[in-house]
């Protein structure tokens, strides 16, 4: 009788009432607080390949199907001098300026959480200087059909310099702790509630980098290169900041012998396809140069 009772519905009921109810907070799909701690917990995963449930159909292939990344044997060498330190560093910026492209420091199935808006942000603060059919190529495709849409969008936290787009400058060197740090995108990073001046770690203040970067990009706009001293009196500035700052945007044009000239091309070629496609936002372009900076030369 004992374990009829026992497995009677009434008996099952019975318990169900008594146990204890504990309170719970339930955040539907699609809910802004709901997707702001998605974020947050795989923003923080170390792996790459991080499954966000959601994949849009148009990129579970290339998950599958990820090409590796080449690896570079370490190779061990005595310290090396100033001038081969040098040299050795000119060569890199060079070899990189062929790359069409930064690899995204995150992975797309997280980048595709965000809003279009945030999307273009990290893709134009991880490059700094990008052509616009690889920012396109960083988006889903069916996102990119709204082109003219985006081209405006990317306005946002970019400057058009040669057809290309470049970082503005008050993001890659904000003048307060209150501005966005380029290291960590606005979507993802938290302020400081008290503005402090920023400086580089040789000291100069960022509003000075702020006026050189604006200069330099200017007279790679109009002349199509420029020359280290002419725009080291802009603002005061160190060597080391100033060269770390120009081989963000651009690369030294040596002489036939090999040595240094001085002078310094834009880090990618002219993308003629976009001047061609958009010569209004290019014009626009060319007047906001002109009206910066037209009357010093």
């Amino acid at each position: 009788m004992k374990n009829a009772r026992e497995r009677s519905f009434m008996h099952h009921q019975r318990i169900i009432l008594q146990e204890p109810w504990v309170t719970m907070q339930y955040t539907g799909m699609g809910h802004s607080y709901g997707n702001h701690l998605a974020k947050q917990i795989f923003h923080c995963a170390e792996s790459e390949k991080v499954d966000r449930f959601h994949l849009p159909p148009s990129h579970f292939l290339s998950l599958l199907s990820q090409a590796p990344e080449p690896t570079n044997a370490p190779t061990t060498a005595a310290a090396p001098t100033a001038a081969a330190a040098s040299a050795v560093a000119n060569a890199s910026s060079i070899s990189s300026n062929s790359r069409k492209s930064r690899q995204l420091d995150i992975p797309k199935s997280l980048l595709y959480s965000f809003t279009l808006d945030q999307q273009i942000e990290r893709i134009v603060r991880n490059a700094e200087v990008m052509k616009f059919s690889d920012i396109l190529d960083c988006l889903e495709p069916e996102v990119v059909r709204a082109e003219s849409s985006i081209v405006d969008r990317v306005q946002t936290y970019a400057v058009l310099v040669q057809g290309c787009w470049v970082l503005k400058s008050h993001l890659l060197y904000p003048s307060s702790d209150k501005s966005t740090d380029p290291t960590q995108p606005s979507i993802l990073s938290i302020s400081s509630s008290k503005a402090v001046i920023k400086k580089t770690k040789s000291g100069t203040l960022h509003t000075n980098m702020q006026k050189t970067r604006e200069y330099a990009l200017y007279l790679l706009t109009t002349k199509g290169h420029l020359n280290r001293k002419e725009i080291a009196v802009e603002a005061p500035i160190t060597a080391d900041d100033l060269l770390l700052m120009l081989r963000g945007i651009a690369k030294p044009i040596p002489t036939e012998d090999g040595q240094s000239s001085g002078l310094w091309s834009f880090l990618l070629e002219t993308d003629n396809h976009f001047i061609d496609k958009y010569k209004a936002v290019c014009q626009r372009y060319h007047i906001r140069w002109d009206f910066q900076f037209g009357g010093r030369t």
